[in-house]
Order: structure tokens, then sequence, then C-alpha cells
């Protein structure tokens, strides 16, 4: 998908259905398209130069 890195992701034998159901959503989440451009250039209308400019507050 990416082609630039690996990852692995570990999830311990002893977590629970209820918290494996949260993990797995949020991979799901992660993987689709709003979650891919969430995780590469960050909330909308924040630093993200998508939808609006940087904010001069923001540049160190």
């Amino acid at each position: 998908m990416w082609g630039y890195a690996g990852s692995e992701s570990f999830i311990n034998a002893s977590v629970s259905d209820e918290k494996l159901d949260k993990i797995l959503q949020l991979y799901d989440y992660l993987l689709s398209d709003e979650g891919a451009l969430l995780s590469t250039y960050g909330s909308e209308g924040d630093t993200n130069g998508i939808a609006s400019p940087v904010s001069s507050n923001m540049i160190v």
C-alpha cells in the first residue's frame, strides 16, 4: 500500500474481546482513505495545509 516503510503491530494474546474489537476498528479506520489522510497530513484546518494554510502562530 505505502511502499516506503514496513510496520508491525503486536496484540497481546490475553487482550479482552472488547479491547480487541476496538483495536481492530482503529486499524480498519487507519487503513481507510480518510484514516490514511489523517495519519499523513493531520487534522483538517490544523496544520496540514490541505484545506487551510498553516497559522503563523504555529511557525517556530
